[in-house]
């Protein structure tokens, strides 16, 4: 059996709009939109979809499972990055002031000690 021909340029950018706007919808990262929108072109170029079937239907379901695909990796990033990241080592000013009074105040009785 023969794979269908992808379709023309001219025929996906009539969905143009339709795919962006679907795209910005799922994601919201502009650039991760795009991003979503090229690859769904690039994956009906690869594999077109079957005959009968309506190709903005086609597309959104494309362009949906990138979408989640794109959330999911994300998530997984995040998850991951944040596991791996050292808490933070910048003391607060309270407890920076408390330190240096009992430093203070041992030096004070260091210093009241007879030699």
């Amino acid at each position: 059996m023969v794979p269908p021909p992808p379709p023309s340029a001219e025929l996906l950018l009539e969905h143009q709009a339709f795919l962006r706007g679907l795209s910005r919808s799922l994601v919201v990262d502009e650039q991760r939109a795009e991003d979503v929108v090229q690859q769904t072109y690039l994956a009906v170029l690869e594999r077109p979809p079957p005959p009968r079937v309506r190709l903005r239907a086609w597309l959104g379901a494309i362009a949906r499972n990138l979408a989640l695909r794109s959330r999911r990796t994300q998530a997984r990033v995040r998850r991951r990055e944040e596991r791996g990241a050292r808490p933070e080592t910048v003391e607060a000013t309270v407890d920076i002031a408390g330190r240096v009074e009992r430093q203070r105040r041992v030096a004070e009785a260091v210093a009241a000690l007879p030699e």
